[in-house]
């Protein structure tokens, strides 16, 4: 990245292109408007060359939010960024929006009326425009600000864009005596330090401020990686919260603590209404003859598990509410009404339960110390068993009481209680997940191969498959799973054992057919090791990657397999023995020939969720060596003829 004296004296040296309307937008340089390419990005089809947001809180303490971004074309891709999204909420307004694109050298074409519009979204609305004449070589530029009475939540600020960044800055403006807290999420390297300094109020010269400015340069474009739920989690993210303002004359509060942020939370829902009675009248019967409270309560998230179908996706707005009677006689609701509805049954039923808020893995990470309720996107249920906390996830059919789902599987959420909101540790009852496979195959003479493969698996990937099988059939399920490692196989039979006990493990039989498996090389076969659950792919890439991988859950398989081969036929030298591992992740592959049969065993083991960014590198060339050993080929030769012995003559 380039240093902020870097930045300075280049826009010294460089002529400047006063065509570019310098009074009413600033400066652009040459380099700017007639380059086509940047040399910090050569292959980049568009680049930001500035992104720039004002945070002021002006005399009235109401919030103005300027933001100022110029955007540089090069390519056809590029041209996509012609369109701009700018969502704002209720009580929020845009005053003096304008846009327009710079076509070099002087010509400018503005975003007009008819170019601009505004639309409901989810609780709020966005501005949706479209730059006019975009091409390669042409800049996009646009402002506006949005004023907000409330100024206890600000939207974080992402340094990192889609496109290559050449500055990106956040100036926070603050009368004296208002105190604020700022931090980063997750970074992958030193996050830039504020430099805080007296300014005068650009409205109004003669009020002082302390403006604070957090400033980057040369960021590389933000891309999602894979094995990451949620890749906004690693893009560099700055929070401010404020907090308190206090001076002679008076003094007031603005950060809310959870506590009240729960309880507004909770007087948002009650317009779903409590209804206990129908509920019991409803789930009453799955509860006839249980005394024990665990007994109780697992028959209860059952009942609203499978009773109710979920419908939407997570969401804890008033929106996805619904009255709960509507809910309970339609049999159909969302996730948070189901578990509203389950919480309002265990507490009919004298068992002690919460709702908790959580954000969702794939939703982002949540952050405690950025006090607003929007970043918490579902809901599941505390219920207390003795000593021991239980979470309940009844939105997914697929999870056995006390199991969270992964993507519920969180650190921490907000409880909501009679005094409000209070964070609390999320835990799921542990699981063991594993997946033993037994496949036995015959290749014939021409190559074509027949397999028996049998599967077990248990926890997640037992609960996964039931919901599948349940959801697409028996068929669907082993056809999408062997078809992954063998994309012409025919499925003849599937069968199962254990389907109904969603506790335990899952038994899949199958046999299927692959035509042309083994490619054939005059007398002699090739082909590889054919293991159902074998990958031919590293799914990290080769790339650098700078952020941690993280997995859906710990599990182990092992899969062995037997190959036999036609009368005549043998495998002389069988694949290389591969294998190795890391403090998160290990696999090892073994053959042995034995005439006319080729015997492996193939072990992968997740022991950790999460790999940090430090250890990456080691994780991809694991997953290299073992896409390496899942495309290893072996030949099948033919025995050499016996020649008989001439016979003696005396």
């Amino acid at each position: 990245m380039r240093s902020p004296s870097f930045a300075l004296l280049m826009s010294s040296v460089l002529l400047l292109a006063p065509a570019a309307s310098a009074e009413e937008w600033g400066e652009f340089t040459r380099e700017e408007l007639f380059a086509t390419h940047f040399e910090e990005a050569p292959e980049a089809s568009a680049v930001v060359l500035l992104d720039h947001r004002t945070v002021r809180i002006d005399e009235k303490f109401r919030l103005k939010l300027s933001h100022h971004r110029r955007t540089k074309i090069f390519g056809e891709a590029g041209t996509a960024r012609a369109e701009v999204r700018i969502p704002y909420g209720d009580g929020e307004e845009i005053k003096d929006f304008r846009a327009h694109t710079v076509v070099p050298p002087d010509r400018q074409v503005k975003v007009e009326g008819k170019h601009v519009r505004d639309e409901k979204s989810g609780e709020g609305m966005v501005r949706i425009f479209t730059f006019p004449d975009v091409r390669p070589g042409v800049i996009l530029e646009y402002s506006y600000e949005l004023r907000s009475k409330r100024i206890d939540v600000l939207d974080p600020w992402f340094f990192e864009n889609e496109d290559f960044t050449r500055q990106s800055r956040l100036d926070l403006q603050l009368p004296p005596g208002l105190s604020h807290r700022a931090f980063f999420g997750w970074s992958a390297e030193a996050p830039p330090k504020p430099i805080t300094r007296g300014i005068n109020d650009p409205k109004k010269p003669e009020r002082k401020l302390i403006q604070t400015t957090w400033s980057m340069e040369d960021l590389p474009a933000y891309r999602a990686e894979p094995l990451t739920p949620n890749a906004a989690d690693h893009r560099l993210t700055l929070y401010v919260q404020l907090q308190r303002y206090e001076s002679t004359y008076e003094d007031f509060e603005i950060e809310r603590s959870w506590a009240e942020l729960g309880r507004l939370v909770a007087a948002n829902w009650e317009s779903a209404g409590n209804k206990t009675e129908e509920a019991k009248a409803w789930a009453g019967a799955s509860v006839d003859g249980v005394r024990d409270p665990e007994g109780k309560a697992r028959a209860l998230y059952q009942r609203v598990r499978d009773g109710i179908r979920t419908e939407a996706p997570a969401n804890v707005s008033v929106e996805s509410v619904l009255p709960l009677g509507e809910v309970i006689r339609a049999e159909a609701g969302t996730p948070l009404a189901k578990n509203l509805i389950l919480a309002q049954l265990l507490g009919a039923y004298g068992i002690e339960a919460s709702v908790v808020l959580v954000a969702t893995r794939d939703h982002g990470t949540f952050q405690p110390n950025w006090r607003t309720a929007s970043q918490l996107n579902h809901a599941i249920v505390r219920v207390q068993l003795g000593t021991e906390s239980v979470f309940l996830d009844a939105s997914v059919s697929s999870c056995p009481f006390g199991v969270l789902p992964p993507n519920s599987m969180v650190a921490k959420g907000v409880a909501l209680g009679q005094a409000g909101g209070e964070i609390v540790a999320v835990e799921s009852r542990p699981v063991e997940s594993a997946r033993g496979v037994i496949t036995s195959a015959e290749l014939d003479g021409s190559g074509d191969l027949v397999v028996q493969s049998t599967w077990t698996v248990s926890g997640y990937p037992a609960f996964q498959a039931r919901a599948e099988i349940v959801r697409d059939g028996a068929l669907a399920h082993a056809e999408r799973l062997i078809r992954a490692r063998f994309p012409d196989a025919t499925v003849e039979s599937v069968g199962l054992s254990g389907e109904s006990d969603e506790e335990g493990p899952l038994e899949v039989e199958t046999t299927f057919r692959v035509a042309g498996y083994a490619t054939k090389k005059g007398f002699d076969l090739a082909c590889g090791a054919p293991f159902v659950f074998a990958g031919a792919d590293n799914p990290l890439g080769t790339e650098e990657r700078v952020v941690p991988v993280t997995f859906d859950y710990p599990w182990r398989s092992e899969e062995t397999l037997t190959l036999r081969l036609p009368k005549g036929l043998y495998v002389p030298k069988p694949p290389a023995e591969s294998g190795t591992r890391t403090r998160e992740v290990s696999f090892s592959v073994r053959y042995d020939a034995k005439g006319s049969t080729l015997e492996g065993k193939r072990r992968f083991r997740i022991k950790e969720q999460v790999v940090e960014d430090s250890s990456v590198g080691q994780l991809q060339d694991l997953y290299g060596q073992l896409a390496l050993a899942d495309r290893a080929q072996f030949t099948v030769k033919r025995q050499p003829m016996r020649s008989s012995s001439p016979s003696s003559t005396h």
